[in-house]
């Protein structure tokens, strides 16, 4: 469904689709890799909440697939509108969820486990230590990144848990997804590789377009949309002192013995002209009625 409407709605091309495995247990906290990457990212929660709370005042179950379904083929303007500033969007999920591992916990028995175990996620997984007595072929044993074991269910099942998960009963079909375990739908999530076709415009602005003259020098910021590797930028005839930050993304420009004005800016980065609006700058005790020194 995504993908269809990627299609239809952007000028885009999309470079590969595939299916990736969520780590084990499936929870957000343990599927936070973006969080340790140097990239920009966005998280969209509203697939989860419908799954676990449904649609406000409406607890039908097909209400809440038709708004799930509605997200989901109206994220490509969320994507649409990354593309306007990144080259390549990539969209994938942390985890899945289970509508029948949610019925089941109504249907089964939980399993016990030691009174000093603890139980996540409507039990669909616990922790665990080597050696354990659990013996259960339908259980498989995961490690987070800080080593710490949980026996996760692949099946159905449950470990005894108090509690009420969503969606069991049989007169009224009610929301109510969970996730945590390691069925299919829990652990598979999409991945979806998308590339703009067209080159994106380089675009700059002022971090501020007004600044005081300190130690004879004007200093301004310029941001840009997008790395840039050269910059030329001339204020009142005079060039300034160009210097990147560590992205290149955000550039410190200083004139020296520049005056108090008024002033347009031609600038040029990476060889193109940028169009920039004026800058003010003021004198460094003040530059009209109420300033401050």
């Amino acid at each position: 469904m995504l993908r269809w409407s990627v299609i239809q709605h952007c000028d885009i091309t999309i470079k590969n689709i595939a299916i990736g495995q969520a780590n084990l247990p499936t929870e957000t906290k343990f599927n936070e890799q973006w969080s340790l990457m140097e990239v920009p990212y966005e998280k969209l929660d509203k697939l989860d909440k419908l799954a676990h709370k449904g649609v406000v005042d409406e607890p039908d179950y097909y209400s809440c697939v038709e708004e799930q379904m509605s997200f989901v083929s109206s994220a490509y303007k969320k994507i649409a509108k990354m593309m306007e500033v990144h080259h390549r969007v990539i969209v994938t999920g942390d985890h899945g969820t289970s509508r029948l591992a949610a019925r089941f916990f109504h249907k089964r028995d939980g399993v016990d486990v030691a009174p000093d175990v603890k139980v996540y996620s409507h039990g669909r997984y616990s922790d665990w230590k080597s050696g354990g007595q659990l013996q259960l072929d339908t259980v498989r044993i995961a490690k987070d990144l800080d080593g710490r074991q949980y026996a996760v269910f692949a099946n159905y099942d449950h470990f005894t848990k108090q509690g009420f998960a969503a969606g069991g009963d049989d007169d009224n079909a009610i929301y109510g997804e969970v996730h945590g375990g390691a069925s299919p739908e829990e652990m598979l999530v999409p991945i979806l590789v998308l590339d703009r076709n067209k080159k994106i415009s380089l675009k700059a602005e002022w971090e501020k377009t007004t600044v005081k003259i300190s130690k004879k020098k004007a200093r301004f910021c310029m941001l840009f949309n997008q790395p840039v590797s050269s910059l030329q930028v001339k204020i009142a005839g005079i060039d300034g002192d160009v210097n990147p930050c560590e992205d290149t993304k955000r550039w410190v420009i200083e004139f020296p013995g520049i005056k108090p004005g008024t002033y347009s800016t031609q600038a040029v980065a990476n060889n193109t002209i940028i169009s920039l609006p004026e800058v003010i700058i003021k004198p460094a005790l003040g530059g009209g009625e109420g300033d401050l020194p």
